[in-house]
């Protein structure tokens, strides 16, 4: 439900609504349409988010409290899946977050290669379609996976998909011109692949069973340096080897991000043997109950049966 949300707000609205006011009122005064927005989530925090306390934390000395909190940086030392999880997560945003810094330079002005494909809001509109999509496929892989698999999914619609995604996007205009419909699809593909990585603390609290705590800290660390990661690359990358140079690297990075998942072993819903295994003895077990249970009335039958004879005679 938060990333549907978080989709609905940063994407859709976040995206859309712009497209339309600034052509109306200019990029400066599209600004000023943000305040009521967080002036409303302000308001609904305050009045409506219930205030919750954690009895296990407020029993804590000082010295458990701090501990507590350094592990959930040192576990990603200690536990090499959570430290793969932790940088999967960060690669997970780069498109994210990096093409809204360097794609409109390239679709709508005649910089780094560019040759003003489409106007501001067609290129809004279009990335809004990642926000919209994402919407339904945050819920779509979160069933998908805990029938099937986490990890193979996150592998190949995720990292795979991306990458390959990172550079069409860069190609698309330029073996097709101001294609919309390429463009929407892409960034609808795009969508799917970053809904993907969705697995990602369910496979942590899989490794880590003891220290959920730790591990989400780690996974919140990596998506708060995700936001930084994406438009960093774009940033340092941007002045030498241009969007075409930028896009390429995301792709690497992705396919680094696909070779890290090899590296991940957690009990998946409907692969993992060992869970299969255990699933194959609870219903060995509950076999055997029923076995001793049916000999046990049988038995009793028996006795009953007899009884009855020896009364009869």
């Amino acid at each position: 439900m938060f990333w549907t949300c978080f989709s609905l707000g940063l994407g859709v609205f976040g995206a859309y609504i712009p497209s339309f006011l600034i052509p109306a009122v200019g990029e400066y005064r599209t600004f000023w349409f943000a305040i009521p927005f967080s002036v409303a989530g302000l308001l609904l925090c305050f009045l409506m988010v219930p205030r919750t306390r954690d009895s296990k934390a407020a029993a804590l000395t000082r010295e458990e409290r701090v501990k507590e909190l350094a592990e959930g940086v040192t576990i990603a030392f200690h536990n090499p899946g959570i430290a793969a999880c932790g940088i999967i997560r960060m690669i997970n945003s780069l498109l994210l977050y990096g093409f809204p810094v360097i794609m409109p330079l390239y679709l709508c002005g005649r910089q780094y290669g560019g040759d003003n494909w489409f106007p501001v809001q067609d290129w809004m509109r279009i990335w809004g379609s990642v926000f919209i999509v994402m919407l339904f496929f945050n819920v779509f892989w979160g069933w998908f996976m805990d029938r099937f698999g986490w990890v193979w999914p996150m592998r190949w619609f995720g990292c795979v998909l991306l990458g390959v995604c990172a550079i069409s996007f860069y190609y698309i205009p330029r073996l097709f011109g101001a294609n919309a419909p390429l463009m929407v699809l892409a960034a609808v593909l795009i969508g799917v692949g970053t809904s993907a990585f969705s697995s990602i603390p369910a496979i942590m609290n899989d490794l880590v069973p003891g220290k959920r705590g730790a591990a989400l800290s780690v996974y919140n660390l990596s998506a708060g340096l995700a936001t930084f990661v994406g438009p960093g690359i774009a940033t340092l990358l941007l002045s030498t080897v241009s969007i075409a140079g930028i896009c390429w690297t995301y792709a690497v990075l992705y396919a680094a991000g696909a070779a890290l998942t090899y590296t991940l072993r957690p009990k998946q819903p409907g692969l993992t043997k060992g869970r299969t295994a255990d699933g194959q003895a609870e219903a060995a077990k509950d076999a055997s109950i029923n076995v001793e249970a049916a000999a046990k009335v049988t038995a009793l039958a028996h006795t009953s049966m007899t009884t009855m004879d020896n009364e009869a005679a």
